[in-house]
């Protein structure tokens, strides 16, 4: 989805809502509409109580109707959820960390009585986005919520992983989808100040990039990015000895002139793409 202004995401997606709902008819009698409120500084929760999900208790019946053709994700609830996942995402963006876990919660069961199981792809970016929302609540005087993070990173993983059909001490398995997730688990590691694991999580991510597209294709320059900030930190720390920085000094550069190389050849001299 697209929006004009992001400020005024929120507002947009409240209105949605309110329209999918009564359009599927599934907000409960006498419920108060998804309104923001008229001042900045105001608040008002949404309710997710008003939203009827009792019919995620029938959805055998459903099956049986053309209308639904037989696939639970072309079930209402479902486009509902869509809405109320992306709500959860603009709350998490704007520092609204509890609504936001309020709402990821909510999708996340919602999408286990969808399916019949918490073990979806669907399920396991839920997971991600809730890792992500706890790294948005780290501060330099509290980063309690790094553990939290790091933990539904790892289950998001895992979830990948099962669908993939990778098997505990097995090979490597290279998935994009798999990649987003470790990614995220490398960040939650970063900044928990697990450096010597984020390095590792991020080379394992960047790997898998490089062995599903090649070392030269401008999907692995994000990657390839990230390692050079783990390997910057990394650097930076008093217990790093000259010896070593000057080694990560050499690799970074490396890296980055590897970046250049490849957007300058995807995309031009001249792409924006260059400043990264």
């Amino acid at each position: 989805m697209h929006f004009v202004d992001f400020r005024n995401a929120e507002a947009q997606l409240r209105n949605i809502l309110e329209e999918e709902l009564n359009y599927y008819g599934l907000k409960k009698a006498d419920s108060a509409p998804f309104k923001p409120a008229t001042k900045e500084d105001a608040f008002t929760p949404i309710d997710l109580e008003e939203i009827n999900i009792g019919g995620l208790d029938n959805l055998q019946d459903c099956e049986q109707t053309d209308e639904f053709l037989y696939s639970r994700n072309s079930h209402p609830i479902r486009k509902i959820l869509d809405t109320v996942l992306m709500l959860a995402e603009v709350f998490a963006f704007r520092l609204k960390s509890q609504e936001a876990l309020k709402h990821f919660d909510f999708v996340d069961v919602c999408y286990s009585k969808l399916f019949g199981s918490s073990d979806t792809i669907p399920s396991s970016y839920v997971l991600q986005q809730k890792a992500e929302c706890y790294l948005k609540m780290v501060t330099e005087r509290d980063n309690t919520a790094v553990a939290k993070a790091v933990e539904q990173a790892e289950k998001s993983i895992k979830v990948i992983e099962d669908l993939a059909g990778k098997k505990d001490g097995g090979p490597e398995i290279n998935n994009c989808l798999l990649a987003l997730r470790i990614q995220t688990l490398a960040d939650a590691q970063r900044d928990g100040e697990q450096h010597v694991e984020s390095e590792k999580t991020f080379r394992r991510c960047q790997t898998m990039i490089g062995n599903m597209f090649g070392e030269a294709h401008p999907a692995i320059c994000m990657y390839n990015g990230n390692l050079v900030t783990a390997l910057s930190i990394k650097s930076s720390l008093p217990a790093t000895s000259l010896a070593e920085k000057e080694q990560y000094k050499v690799t970074m550069q490396q890296i980055v002139d590897k970046n250049l190389a490849i957007a300058e050849a995807a995309y031009g001299a001249e792409s924006i793409h260059l400043l990264y």
